[in-house]
C-alpha cells in the first residue's frame, strides 16, 4: 500500500552472509560455476581501463590453447553452456590479483568472495596466478593488457585453492 521496498533476506546455514566451515572444517557451500558471472563483470571492469568494451576482440594463448574473438562471446560460453575454459580466460583478462585485492573489496566492497581456482587444469601446478599478454582490438582502438604474474599468495578467508562467496554478495553480482 505504502509503495516501500521490502526485502526479506534468507541463509542456509549462515552462506548469505558469512562464508561457512562445518565442523569438521569442509565448506557447506560451494559456489562452483555461480562465479561465473562475477569473473565476466571482472574482466569487463579491465577492459573498460583500456575504454573498450564487451565487443572487443582479444587474441591471446593459454593453457587451452589460442583465442581470438569478444570478450562477449566469452561471457555467454562461460555463462549459458558454463564453458570452463571461457571462465579461465575471463580470470585472466581481469588478472588475480586485480580481481581479489582490488575489484571485489575495493569497487564491490565485498569482503568475502575470492576468485582463485582454475576450472581447467591440465596438471597440478596450473592456477590462475600468471595472466598472459592479450592484445585487443576495438574498432581504432588496439592495445596490449600486459603479462601479469601474482604475488601468489592464498586468500586467507578462502580455505584451499577455492573460489568463496557469500550468497548475498552474488546476489548483488547479478543486480
Amino acid at each position: 500500500k505504502d509503495n516501500k521496498l521490502s526485502i526479506q533476506y534468507y541463509s542456509y546455514h549462515k552462506t548469505a552472509f558469512e562464508y561457512s566451515m562445518t565442523e569438521n572444517g569442509e565448506e557447506n557451500y560451494w559456489p562452483a560455476s555461480t562465479v561465473k558471472l562475477a569473473a565476466c563483470v571482472m574482466a569487463l571492469l579491465k577492459l573498460k581501463e583500456y575504454n573498450v568494451s564487451s565487443q572487443a576482440v582479444v587474441n591471446y594463448t593459454n593453457l587451452e590453447g589460442n583465442y581470438n574473438g569478444t570478450v562477449e562471446k566469452l561471457c555467454r560460453e562461460a555463462i549459458i553452456p558454463s564453458n570452463n575454459a571461457s571462465y579461465n580466460r575471463l580470470m585472466e583478462i581481469a588478472g588475480f590479483d586485480e580481481i581479489n585485492d582490488h575489484y571485489l573489496p575495493e569497487v564491490f566492497h565485498f569482503p568475502t568472495m575470492v576468485l582463485q581456482r582454475r576450472y581447467i587444469r591440465h596438471h597440478p601446478d596450473d592456477s590462475l596466478r600468471i595472466s598472459p599478454a592479450i592484445q585487443f582490438t576495438e574498432g581504432d582502438i588496439t592495445g596490449t593488457i600486459p603479462e601479469r604474474k601474482s604475488s601468489g599468495k592464498m586468500r586467507e578467508q578462502c580455505p584451499r585453492e577455492a573460489n568463496c562467496t557469500t550468497l548475498a554478495e552474488l546476489g548483488e553480482v547479478v543486480f
